[in-house]
């Protein structure tokens, strides 16, 4: 993950932060795998869209859920108009789903977006 970020923190020239600690436990492979895949999605859109100043990846977790935040301070967009979002979030939407995890996009024109994803860990 922090690999990724710094390819895109040099491709845009902005600061891509990664804060959290390793998974522990770790996850089953194909969660792991599709979080990133997820976050890999994200960060494409904020690319391509965003124009952000920085972007933030966070990652959180207690004995019960890990919570994976990609927040930018870009361009945002109405979410009340862009209800089904483009094919990178429908992409982000079926990888999350399929993994059984929440996804939630939170924008606002002009402050930015949050993509939310929490997975519950399995007792």
């Amino acid at each position: 993950l922090e690999m990724y970020a710094e390819i895109i923190e040099q491709r845009l020239d902005i600061p891509v932060s990664v804060s959290g600690s390793p998974l522990e436990p770790p996850l089953p492979h194909v969660v792991e795998t599709a979080l990133y895949r997820i976050v890999q999605e994200a960060l494409n859109n904020i690319a391509k869209h965003a124009q952000p100043h920085a972007v933030d990846i966070t990652l959180e977790q207690d004995a019960t859920a890990v919570l994976l935040v990609v927040a930018d301070d870009g361009l945002g967009f109405d979410a009340q108009t862009a209800a089904g979002g483009g094919y990178g979030f429908r992409i982000m939407r079926e990888r999350a789903e399929a993994i059984g995890a929440n996804l939630t996009i939170d924008s606002t024109p002009r402050q930015g977006t949050q993509i939310v994803i929490r997975v519950e860990r399995k007792s």
